[in-house]
């Protein structure tokens, strides 16, 4: 009887662990039904589209035909297709007399055309932010491998130019895209070298509150891969920080998650403690 009730109350606390996850579950894979040369013809009909409107002065009408076809030229790297687009998205804008958006497209343009190195720190900077911030939307959209290039290209240059914030937060970046397809080792491989970074830089509310979740989110990779008595390592960590932050749902969580992984590496008595 005890063994039954046993295995039943295993079976209820993964399913609150896992419907409580702070990483989203996504469908593991990289798919595109499109061909490069499929997106390619899509980016080119959005451009012609966009750049016959702004022919006519309809440039309001063409922005997001142009802002579309030059988010599919970089996704797959096209160039040439990328750098026409920029210089009609700025002539829109200048004509449209919103000369900011129109001078950040021609400062794009710049950075493309510069060697790595003539760039100053302030301009690779920028670069790394935009890429950062394209991934970001590529990871929503669930193209991972696309998100994927970006980010890594962003950490390069994070790295090139020493900004440790932002080699930490692209680390975070790629073992949530990891995790997400379910590459729990590939997935610690990034999360490690970013809690070292986060473990230095945690003066802010923010920056505990991303520390917590990170451990969290090792411990998650660690349960997943039947880790479990490492799991409660990072789980114990992490609920420090909920309780010093006051963060009841985060701490919750963590009370269920480590007498889950308790239960499963077969701590018992530690399981009733935390379920208490």
């Amino acid at each position: 009887m005890f063994k039954a009730m046993r295995s039943q109350l295993g079976s209820v606390v993964i399913a609150l662990m896992l419907g409580c996850l702070p990483v989203q579950m996504m469908v593991c894979e990289f798919a595109s039904a499109q061909t490069i040369s499929d997106r390619k013809a899509e980016a080119d009909r959005l451009f012609e589209k966009g750049n016959q409107l702004s022919n006519v002065r309809k440039y309001q009408e063409a922005l997001p035909a142009l802002e579309q076809s030059l988010k599919i030229y970089r996704e797959i790297k096209d160039r040439n297709g990328e750098e026409q687009t920029i210089v009609t998205l700025g002539v829109a804008y200048n004509y449209l007399g919103e000369y900011a958006k129109a001078n950040e497209y021609l400062r794009q343009l710049e950075m493309m055309s510069k060697p790595v190195s003539s760039q100053t720190v302030s301009e690779r900077q920028a670069e790394a932010n935009r890429l950062l911030n394209e991934g970001s939307q590529l990871y929503k959209d669930s193209k991972y491998q696309e998100a994927l290039q970006a980010w890594e290209q962003a950490l390069q240059i994070y790295r090139d130019i020493k900004n440790i914030n932002g080699e930490g937060a692209i680390l975070y970046n790629l073992g949530l895209i990891y995790y997400s397809i379910e590459q729990y080792k590939k997935a610690l491989e990034y999360y490690q070298p970013a809690l070292v970074i986060y473990k230095q830089v945690n003066s802010s509310k923010w920056e505990r509150n991303l520390l917590k979740d990170l451990l969290l989110n090792i411990g998650v990779s660690y349960s997943s891969l039947g880790e479990h008595k490492k799991a409660i390592e990072f789980y114990e960590q992490s609920l420090i920080i909920a309780m010093q932050e006051n963060d009841l749902k985060t701490r919750l969580l963590l009370l269920t998650n480590i007498g889950s992984a308790s239960i499963f590496s077969a701590q018992y008595q530690k399981a009733i403690e935390y379920y208490q």
